[in-house]
């Protein structure tokens, strides 16, 4: 009989095994468990030819073209587990823990290879991860217009030994039209849930957490409703920064992006920049006057951000005027203003 590992047991003794995630390619790339990795059963053709089979012909038929497919690539399927269990056991999961994983972890027995299944699969690991998000933890956020540095800042921060989130970090995404990677993917949704809970979990839930304000949506990763209804509910301390810093750190983050990927973000501002701005920000590009196309995109920018404090509670925003935009000064600034402010 194959032994069992509950998702707490394995998230508190996860070094001791290797991770396999013997779902198809689909459904590992869409989301999986950080540190997994992907031996799959079946292909998603194959996946799909069996769910098919399963809901239109019969259960047993199913299962029979399921073992069939399988057993062509037994050997294939040892031999990269071999490899990838480096003499550690190993904890197999599919999607309910069930068939799958079950006849995984058989195969891996037969052949001496100590293996253990994930009970409840990868849907128990989520409901785990999303009940864990529940825990009681003070926040902070750090808060601050466009061009202010505020990840910089944050991650400053975390140097100093404060507890940090990079959310957009996680998200590969800077929160904005112009936020997204030209050259790396974002997470999926569900896999940003899964990202985020790394970090989660290796918080000490007695110190403050802090995080960057946010809206909801991260580029198309969105914050999960457990976090984000804590976030609006924070103190935020706004940072200012003047105008010539923010556009000169605008310029230096985005000067080295190809002109075409700027020009298509001012599109999806467009209606909301207006013609005349819009037009002018094309130009500016064009020129090179990149100073100028960051300016504009402030004016909207900044007024955006303003609209979303202005719904947050005004007695818990600490305004928070830095010396200097550097971002050790700034962190120790930011410091001395939440123990002022008694937020730790």
């Amino acid at each position: 009989m194959i032994k069992l590992v509950t998702t707490d047991d394995f998230l508190t003794l996860r070094k001791k095994y290797t991770l396999i995630d013997v779902r198809s390619p689909g459904e590992y790339n869409k989301a999986h468990i950080p540190g997994a990795i992907n031996i799959p059963l079946f292909s998603d053709e194959e996946r799909a030819d069996v769910g098919t089979r399963y809901k239109q012909v019969s259960k047993e038929n199913a299962m029979i073209v399921g073992l069939e497919y399988a057993a062509k690539n037994s050997m294939e399927y040892l031999e990269k587990a071999t490899l990838a269990a480096e003499g550690k056991p190993v904890l197999v999961y599919c999607w309910r823990g069930g068939n799958r994983s079950n006849a995984f972890c058989h195969l891996l027995q037969a052949a001496k290879i100590d293996s253990f299944r994930l009970e409840g699969g990868y849907k128990a690991y989520k409901k785990f991860i999303r009940a864990e998000f529940n825990k009681e933890i003070k926040i902070i956020i750090l808060g601050g217009m466009t061009g202010s540095g505020k990840t910089e800042k944050l991650l400053k921060l975390k140097e100093m030994g404060q507890q940090v989130i990079d959310l957009e970090g996680i998200a590969i995404h800077k929160g904005s039209a112009f936020g997204y990677s030209p050259t790396l993917p974002q997470p999926s949704n569900e896999h940003f849930e899964n990202l985020l809970y790394e970090e989660w979990r290796k918080l000490d839930f007695s110190k403050p957490l802090w995080l960057e304000d946010e809206s909801r949506m991260i580029g198309r990763c969105q914050i999960n409703d457990y976090l984000f209804n804590r976030m609006r509910s924070a103190v935020v301390i706004k940072i200012v920064v003047q105008l010539i810093d923010r556009v000169k750190r605008l310029v230096e983050d985005y000067t080295g992006y190809d002109k075409l990927y700027l020009i298509e973000s001012f599109e999806r501002i467009a209606k909301r920049l207006g013609g005349e701005n819009y037009k002018n920000a094309i130009m500016a590009l064009e020129n090179d006057d990149f100073a100028t196309a960051a300016e504009i995109a402030l004016k909207y920018y900044d007024k955006a951000y303003e609209f979303g404090l202005s719904k947050r509670n005004s007695n818990k925003i600490i305004e928070l005027e830095l010396s200097s935009d550097l971002a050790g000064i700034a962190a120790i600034e930011i410091i001395e203003c939440a123990r002022k402010n008694r937020l730790f």
